[in-house]
């Protein structure tokens, strides 16, 4: 398997994000977020380019079983 990270989900918001890791962390699957958003000076920028939730790619399966059954269907 490989620890290579993949994106599993883009959001329009940070805290869309961060609610989806925090979702996954709680079943003990490692997760990032990812977002270019000039260091906060520009969030409208998450909107257009997206934040990106990052996994391993061993737990990409895993990672959208979870989060289809709690209901993001993003």
């Amino acid at each position: 398997m490989s620890r290579q990270p993949v994106v599993i989900r883009r959001y329009s918001r940070v805290i869309q994000a961060q609610l989806a890791q925090s979702y996954l962390e709680s079943f003990g699957i490692s997760s990032y977020v990812m977002k270019d958003d000039a260091g906060g000076f520009h969030p409208h920028l998450q909107q257009s380019l997206g934040v990106k939730l990052m996994v391993a790619a061993e737990d990409e399966e895993a990672s959208n079983r979870l989060l289809e059954a709690g209901g993001d269907s993003n």
